[in-house]
């Protein structure tokens, strides 16, 4: 599992993205993910969006989300009322990534574990 920042950020969303070398050649980046429900009846969507050292727009691009709400696997910890980690299946183009919450907090992780991406349904 690897923390979605900076130089992760560009690694593993650059494949989606079709921007890692533009981002790299910048430098510093803030990645940005901000997620959108329907009100009735209509695809869960989230954004990306990256962001240069001055704010910036480098890229952005809108991915569905799989479900009406996040994902959890069993058995969950005792984390409250709502359980994590969390999970939301974000996908572009026909490419799936699993973003990981582990808690509630300004950082999102992707995660690349084989079990997990299974247990979800990402892979067979």
């Amino acid at each position: 599992m690897q923390k979605f920042d900076t130089l992760t950020g560009v690694m593993m969303g650059g494949g989606i993205l079709g921007i890692g070398l533009l981002v790299l050649a910048f430098g510093v980046v803030t990645v940005t993910l901000s997620y959108y429900g329907p009100l009735v009846g209509s695809t869960r969507t989230a954004t990306v969006t990256f962001r240069g050292a001055k704010g910036k727009t480098l890229s952005e691009v809108v991915a569905n989300v799989r479900g009406r709400e996040p994902l959890t696997l069993e058995p969950h910890s005792d984390t409250g009322p709502i359980p994590y980690p969390s999970y939301e299946v974000l996908t572009v183009a026909g490419i799936n990534e699993v973003i990981e919450h582990r808690r509630m907090e300004p950082i999102f992780y992707i995660t690349d574990d084989p079990n997990v991406r299974r247990k979800l349904g990402v892979d067979r």
